[in-house]
């Protein structure tokens, strides 16, 4: 199964070439599919703004946006400096421009108390080194890595201060419960309102996996399945990095971040032949589970993060001689750099950051916990099969990132 996307504002297409077994034949289809425009209504759309009791959450989210490049995504405060988001709304590859992570902006909070900042760094050209992040590469063909699509970001001032939502880490239980008591919703930017305005969701379904979604099948389709959460809060373009809040007796917390839109199409094999195709849709939409990312939001708050070249050289060195770097001692924080700083904290037990930090160059200083290890959640179900030569089967399985 191969699967090319590509989406641009307002709209998304994917090239499919799907090769399904049925019998003792093999069938390659190769349609075009036109997928749904940066959109995941499910049933009535019930978005609206945000009701007066839920105000507060105007100054603590906000929108990530690049005008370089025109893109905008959802936001939103974890610590004084630090904002949360889905990856690929910083790593995306832009269709023109060129994507430098100093041309970001977070803006928050409506009039006078509206507030902005770029990413730490932004004014020395560091502000990649100010950035912990899941993954900066999403593959989103099958098995598609949604549960790595998460970062963090040291804002260079402290818009967020007195303005922090709670990071709650829950078992997918826990997180289900809450949803069947309907304290589960979220709240984003959409890309179709006429303004920038944060719109509101009612409480929606939260779940592990849905009846048309088996274990089996998540666990086909997805890395990483014990990361994933699975809802169906109404959702359009720009919503993707918004907060999946629980409404607890002490206002809302934040149990995940969400991500993009799961699209499945279906086609009936009979005999060996194509006797029909469905119309791709969303399934879901996808989320991941704070015990993700929590742990890294007051290491990336108080990190004492190197930024001049010297620095980043010296680094390079340590690493060298630790036998995990083999590039060039240039002083630029690049993807090899990274991938080495990851990988020499994987060997020492450390938390997995990537960022360069005072600690990586004094062996005496590197105290960092390890994360611990986190099971949100387990799957029990299975796939039910159907026999005497028909099969109904999933035929595509894509992610649908839904960046305006």
């Amino acid at each position: 199964m191969v699967v090319d996307l590509c989406v641009s504002p307002r709209r998304a297409v994917a090239f499919v070439r799907l090769a399904l077994a049925a019998a003792t034949s093999v069938i390659v289809v190769a349609p075009l599919i036109g997928a749904p425009a940066n959109a995941a209504v499910f049933g009535r759309d019930d978005r609206q703004p945000v009701p007066k009791g839920l105000k507060q959450l105007s100054q603590q989210i906000g929108r990530l946006y690049n005008p370089s490049i025109g893109t905008n995504c959802t936001a939103f405060c974890v610590a004084p400096n630090v904002i949360a988001t889905a990856a690929h709304c910083l790593f995306r590859k832009p269709k023109s421009g060129t994507l430098r992570m100093s041309d970001f902006r977070f803006a928050v909070g409506t009039g006078a108390a509206a507030r902005q900042s770029p990413i730490d760094g932004a004014a020395v050209k560091s502000a990649g080194q100010h950035i912990i992040t899941g993954t900066t590469r999403l593959r989103v063909r099958p098995p598609i890595d949604a549960g790595s699509d998460w970062a963090l970001m040291r804002t260079q001032d402290n818009i967020c201060a007195g303005h922090e939502l709670p990071v709650h880490v829950k078992s997918m239980r826990e997180i289900e419960r809450a949803s069947d008591r309907g304290d589960m919703f979220q709240v984003a930017y959409h890309s179709d309102y006429d303004d920038w305005e944060l719109a509101y969701s009612h409480p929606c379904k939260v779940r592990a996996e849905f009846p048309e979604l088996s274990a089996r099948t998540i666990r086909r389709d997805f890395k990483n399945v014990r990361n994933l959460i699975l809802h169906q809060c109404d959702t359009k373009g720009a919503s993707s990095g918004s907060p999946m809040l629980e409404r607890t007796p002490n206002g809302p917390v934040v149990v995940g971040i969400n991500v993009g839109t799961y699209i499945q199409s279906k086609v009936l094999i009979r005999n060996g032949q194509v006797a029909r195709k469905f119309e791709a849709r969303p399934v879901a939409n996808t989320g991941i589970n704070a015990a993700v990312f929590a742990d890294f939001i007051p290491l990336l708050s108080k990190a004492d993060i190197l930024t001049s070249r010297d620095d980043i050289r010296a680094i390079q060195r340590r690493l060298q001689a630790d036998d995990h770097y083999r590039g060039p001692l240039d002083g630029v924080y690049g993807a090899n750099t990274r991938r080495s700083i990851l990988a020499f904290q994987r060997a020492a037990g450390l938390a997995r950051t990537g960022i360069p930090t005072r600690d990586l160059l004094d062996e005496g200083e590197r105290q960092a916990p390890p994360l611990p290890a986190r099971s949100p959640r387990s799957e029990t179900r299975s796939l039910a099969t159907e026999a005497l030569g028909t099969l109904e089967t999933d035929g595509i399985a894509r992610l649908l990132q839904a960046i305006e």
